[in-house]
């Protein structure tokens, strides 16, 4: 990513003409960014728009991906944001017309719905982080990408302050590009690329997302080995009950009823050094801000919905578990404490920490918490 410059000389309906400035490679499927007020080009996932009828003809197509994603099951959608939250908000609104034709009723929000990824692409959507993690579902920091539209030396601080502020907010940040780069061609990683790899789990990073090591690299499974061993490394060293204390107390007063209560398990769970926090959600609200408090526990989310399931494991800490039927709360819980154990995840005299968020028929939010001995 960044390896080779090029200046825009010319843009037409289907192509563009540049200028290399530099040698260098040039693969298949290789990613063009576009830096510069004066380029004279609009960018989307659709390819390159310069008129309103382009434009017309790619939110057009947007409609028809959207429509196969939620036809298909697809659990996230990943959308590259330049201009700000409204290009999210339109795609939600998108998402939830095609929802309601397939399903053939209203959905609430969030239950169940395909989600959007918002990919930072610029200084633009940088700005904007705040009002985009108001209505993008999670984050996504293409450090290859904003390399080479932003100063470089810039970029760790960009990283660092997204991370806080998709923790702050109880939703997933996922880090991209140049993790183990040297892997692409070698079996063995460089030092500082695992010292990167380390900070990004200290900063409170959800996911590492590994690009070129896995699509053109000579040893895919080698990286992802070595980037999951040093994931497992740098969350032991990770001080949970200080990350704990830094959200507790930074976090808006007075607090929204569902981040009391999640933060209550988690706190439980650091007193009683419970092994499991089990979560019964249908939009997923509860569990999230769970994840927010970075617990040492494994956190079974538990929904009759598979998608979100699926869903949750984009969140540090949470585990996905689709059920058929919430309604026997008693009969769940042995059901899965049955599936831990088999697993090795509880033993006996263990104390669970349990908890359980939905909403009613008038859309008002309830919650209920246990403390369980196995």
């Amino acid at each position: 990513m960044g390896s080779i410059c090029a200046f825009i000389k010319s843009v037409e309906k289907d192509c563009i003409h540049c200028e290399i400035q530099n040698e260098g490679h040039i693969y298949e499927n290789s990613q063009v960014s576009f830096s510069g007020e004066n380029s004279g080009v609009g960018v989307g996932d659709g390819g390159v728009s310069g008129d309103d009828t382009i434009k017309e003809e790619s939110d057009s197509q947007l409609s028809k991906d959207i429509a196969f994603c939620v036809q298909n099951d697809v659990d996230y959608i990943i959308h590259s944001v330049y201009e700000g939250r409204q290009e999210i908000i339109d795609m939600k609104k998108i998402i939830q017309e095609e929802t309601e034709r397939a399903v053939g009723k209203p959905a609430l929000s969030g239950q169940g719905e395909v989600k959007i990824i918002a990919k930072l692409e610029n200084e633009e959507a940088i700005k904007d982080i705040e009002e985009i993690l108001n209505v993008a579902d999670a984050i996504l920091i293409p450090r290859g990408v904003l390399g080479t539209v932003l100063p470089i030396e810039k970029i760790s601080w960009i990283q660092k302050s997204v991370i806080k502020f998709c923790n702050h907010a109880a939703k997933p940040c996922i880090l991209a590009s140049q993790f183990l780069d040297s892997m692409v061609n070698n079996p063995f990683p460089l030092r500082a690329e695992v010292t990167d790899i380390h900070s990004a789990v200290m900063d409170g990073a959800d996911c590492l997302l590994l690009n070129s090591e896995t699509t053109i690299g000579r040893y895919p499974l080698e990286a992802l080995k070595t980037m999951h061993d040093v994931c497992v490394s740098a969350e032991q060293h990770f001080n949970y009950q200080e990350f704990f204390l830094e959200m507790l107390t930074t976090a808006k007063k007075p607090m929204l009823k569902v981040e009391a209560v999640a933060n209550s398990c988690v706190k439980s769970a650091f007193n009683l050094q419970s092994p499991v926090i089990i979560s019964v959600t249908d939009i997923g609200r509860v569990s999230r801000m769970i994840s927010k408090y970075k617990p040492y526990s494994q956190v079974i989310v538990i929904s009759t919905s598979a998608r979100l399931a699926n869903q949750s494991c984009l969140s540090r800490s949470l585990n996905g578990l689709c059920v058929n039927d919430i309604s026997n709360v008693n009969m769940m819980i042995i059901d899965v404490l049955n599936i831990l154990r088999e697993q090795g995840d509880v033993v006996e005299n263990d104390d669970i920490v349990f908890v359980s968020g939905v909403m009613d028929a008038q859309i008002k939010s309830q919650f209920q918490m246990k403390l369980i001995q196995v």
